[in-house]
């Protein structure tokens, strides 16, 4: 049995300093957000707060959701506490963003839930997450692959702005607990059915997963693994420290961008050359963080990474309209039109070549120790037909080459029908050509030039990633 829970909330409210002050608290209806409203309404006066109620409609079960926040309401009037509600539409929103359901109800919602802090001059917006919600969260982003960020996101206190906080005052007590004391004291909620069905991934971890981990490891599972992204917590903050510690000036700066509008940040390479890859990757996640303000995701991390060995001018293109240039000295993040208008990028050397969210490596190999790569992401080429330099481009109206097989001219355009490209993915395709033309459609077909016969000694060995999309 947990200690009780009303004391638990307590001494959660001297730990985090919130008291004589006005808070909002989120309530669905459900019994973790009914409960946590009543734990706090029973210390309200101890701790000198002011309590108001508010209620996300999500219109997303009918008539059952209205239900709800009529339940809330009453339960507001009931204790005679201010009740605000807001209904979003989740579905539209998910539509325009492209994100999920759930992605799209969480962020709408806490925009309702800032808001009314806002307009009520509160200091905190209490949410009701429990020991559980933890370790479903940490095992959906160990699943995705997320760094420490991602294992450590739902915390008792987090900072939204220099006047307001979110706070989980139940997030050390399991499900379980709560639900006892709940029936305990003869409290009522509202059950979602929606919690039921397995199309939502927390459900499915919910319903699936979890039943079989306490079969395994215990009925205390789900608090053990919140302990562990407790753990994971603090190394992040220490993570964090040393990286800011190290980086601040001198390995990541801020820098004017060019005459654009705004600021860049430049990751120096020659201070970070001697660093491990992992270091390396949290100097990236700083400066995309410095640059965004926003946690960047592991993908961007990792394409930003990436350029680090890439060859100068490579650009990546990354999420929020940002691009990542490779200059000679250091990394330039930005929104500047400089960066995102590299269409074309001139082939020196052998290495890898970044164009937005496309990677070229090119090698150079004697004929006979070469290996022939079918695939159609990659091209192997007589070194010996190159005329000049190699430039790789996005491919222009009017672009022909002579395809291999064939003895006549083909526009490009004609060969991305033949090949069943898509028109909304052929302004991503790509050629690379040298001074007499085309070489490679990119991904579809080389040239009939670039033969590779008996008489070939050396060859040029090309792939592009990721591969073009066949209809």
């Amino acid at each position: 049995m947990h200690p009780d829970l009303i004391e638990t909330v307590d001494r959660f409210l001297v730990s985090t300093a919130c008291q004589n002050t006005r808070v909002v608290t989120a309530v669905s209806g459900g019994i973790d957000s009914v409960v946590m409203f009543h734990a706090l309404y029973a210390i309200q006066d101890r701790h000198r707060l002011s309590i108001n109620l508010v209620h996300v409609n999500h219109a997303l079960r009918g008539a059952a959701s209205d239900a709800d926040e009529q339940f809330v309401r009453n339960l507001a009037a009931a204790h005679g506490c201010p009740f605000h509600s807001a209904t979003i539409d989740v579905s539209s929103h998910a539509e325009s963003t492209g994100k999920g359901l759930e992605a799209a109800a969480r962020e709408l919602r806490y925009d309702v839930l800032f808001d009314v802090a806002q307009q009520t001059s509160s200091s905190a917006v209490f949410v009701g997450h429990n020991a559980d919600d933890v370790a479903e969260t940490l095992i959906m982003n160990l699943a995705r692959g997320s760094g420490l960020d991602g294992l450590s996101s739902l915390q008792p206190e987090r900072v939204v702005s220099e006047n307001l906080r979110i706070l989980r005052p139940l997030l050390s007590i399991p499900r379980s607990e709560i639900k006892e004391f709940a029936l305990i004291r003869n409290l009522q909620w509202h059950e979602d059915l929606s919690n039921e069905g397995l199309h939502f991934l927390r459900n499915r971890v919910r319903q699936e997963i979890m039943p079989q981990m306490r079969n395994v490891f215990g009925r205390d599972v789900g608090s053990r693994i919140a302990a562990s992204s407790t753990l994971l917590t603090n190394a992040r903050e220490i993570v964090k420290r040393a990286v800011w510690q190290m980086a601040e000036g001198r390995m990541v700066v801020r820098h004017a961008s060019g005459g654009l509008p705004g600021e860049e940040v430049h990751i120096m390479l020659n201070p970070i050359a001697d660093e491990s890859r992992g270091m390396k990757a949290e100097i990236v996640r700083y400066a995309l963080h410095l640059f965004s303000n926003q946690p960047p995701s592991m993908n961007d991390t990792m394409r930003t990474l990436d350029l680090i060995d890439c060859e100068v001018g490579s650009v990546a293109t990354l999420s929020g309209g940002i691009h990542a240039c490779r200059e000679r000295d250091y990394i330039a993040i930005g929104t500047g039109q400089v960066l995102s208008s590299v269409e074309a990028i001139g082939i020196k050397t052998d290495g890898v070549y970044v164009a937005g969210s496309v990677k070229l490596e090119i090698r150079r190999e004697k004929a006979s120790d070469a290996l022939l790569d079918q695939h159609p992401s990659s091209a192997t080429i007589d070194l010996s037909a190159v005329d000049g330099d190699l430039r790789w481009r996005r491919w222009a109206d009017g672009d022909w080459m002579i395809p291999f097989g064939s003895t006549h001219s083909v526009l490009i355009s004609d060969l991305l029908t033949n090949a069943k490209i898509a028109h909304s993915d052929r302004r991503n395709c790509r050629v690379l050509e040298d001074s007499s033309g085309i070489l490679w459609l990119c991904g579809i077909r080389p040239a009939e030039r670039t033969r590779v016969t008996s008489a070939t000694q050396h060859v040029l060995i090309i792939r592009q990633t990721p591969d073009v999309i066949l209809s």
